[in-house]
């Protein structure tokens, strides 16, 4: 599912002029960032690279794509990688597919296997995590599922990028309109919205990232 879509668009628009509306315009030096669906870790090491100072932590869920992951940052002293799938619950669930198609989301595509995963909330309180400065979700869909199951997360945040999917293809994923009503009932409200259309056995499919910011900090900057 999906093939291939994973960190592209973050890579193309991190190395253009247009940037703006995105993380970079508002981070800190030192920002703490959960990356869930790290992958191969591409996007893991622009992170490390441009926060130095910063605390990247990298959730991928395939063994094989964490074993990449984990060879292309073990230089990176700030990169703390977990083999883990983020979840609604804590404990463990079956990831189907592998690599870059592998989801949350019950496919005939592929195997299922059993990994383990966390909830935000659990994970946030059992690290003592107080602050996190970005999420950067980048799950095959699951985003709002996430987002939705972690409350506590979400109130300790600043700002979140999340991969965005429109197509009748996609109808098992929450409709972005639906993730944008419950961002802003948690104070986000959406800076930016970058949108491409692909094909996929030829069907066109809508792909983007979203952009998310804390409305108090949106209100003084935009409004």
């Amino acid at each position: 599912m999906f093939k291939n879509y994973r960190t592209s668009l973050f890579s193309v628009i991190a190395c253009t002029p247009i940037f703006a509306g995105t993380f970079g315009d508002f981070a800190c030096y030192n920002p703490t960032i959960l990356q869930i669906g790290a992958f191969e870790g591409d996007l893991t090491n622009k992170f490390s690279t441009l926060f130095p100072y910063g605390t990247i932590y990298a959730f991928e869920p395939d063994l094989e794509s964490y074993k990449i992951l984990l060879s292309k940052t073990q230089n990176q002293k700030n990169v703390n990688a977990y083999n883990l799938a983020v979840n609604t619950s804590s404990g463990s669930c079956l990831l189907y597919g592998t690599k870059n198609e592998a989801s949350l989301f019950k496919s005939n595509k592929g195997l299922s296997k059993e990994v383990e995963c966390i909830n935000l909330d659990d994970w946030c309180s059992a690290k003592q995590i107080e602050h996190i400065d970005h999420i950067y979700l980048d799950v095959n869909g699951f985003e709002y599922e996430i987002l939705k199951t972690s409350p506590q997360t979400l109130k300790k945040t600043f700002f979140i990028t999340l991969k965005t999917f429109s197509s009748t293809k996609c109808s098992h994923i929450a409709p972005f309109s639906k993730i944008r009503v419950m961002l802003k009932s948690h104070g986000f409200d959406m800076v930016n919205h970058v949108v491409e259309m692909i094909k996929d056995d030829g069907l066109k499919i809508k792909v983007g990232e979203a952009f998310f910011m804390k409305d108090f900090i949106f209100t003084a900057f935009y409004k």
